[in-house]
């Protein structure tokens, strides 16, 4: 058989077709997946908790947690210091601070090798998908400062 006229007709379409579909498939997810995957209790004790995490808001400012592996959390911005108490509701992950400080709970997805965001959820909430009156709207971004981050620039207020 020459190469020629095995790449020249149907098999070339053929293949060109399998190939399509697998790169859709690899794009596109699971069948019937919408939008980020969220990031599992399992995964966020690995990847964040135990670390130092920098980042910033949607406004550019920046802040510091050290998620502590007893549960306890510093939060350092340029204009407070807060410790408190870091928990789970099965996928989410919740931040409580001593001194009457509001806190809140989040559904964290990694964007990239170091780069995780958070979307805020009513604190009541314990799903393992985003809540449908939740936006998926990102409220900060974070990354282990250890290592050098990959997310985006800051935004300029």
């Amino acid at each position: 058989m020459q190469w020629d006229l095995f790449w020249s007709g149907w098999a070339m379409r053929l293949w060109c077709a399998l190939v399509g579909a697998a790169l859709f498939a690899t794009v596109s997810g699971p069948a019937g997946a919408i939008g980020p995957v969220w990031m599992q209790q399992a995964e966020i004790r690995s990847q964040m908790i135990g670390h130092v995490m920098k980042g910033y808001y949607r406004s550019g400012e920046r802040w510091v947690d050290d998620y502590a592996a007893d549960g306890g959390i510093k939060y350092t911005d340029q204009h407070n210091t807060w410790t408190g108490r870091w928990s789970f509701q099965e996928a989410v992950f919740c931040t409580y601070y001593n001194d009457g400080v509001d806190g809140g709970c989040y559904m964290v997805r990694q964007v990239s090798r170091n780069c995780f965001e958070y979307v805020i959820v009513p604190n009541a909430w314990s799903g393992k998908e985003l809540p449908p009156e939740a936006s998926d709207a990102w409220f900060a971004r974070g990354w282990r400062d250890r290592d050098p981050s990959s997310c985006e620039g800051i935004p300029v207020s």
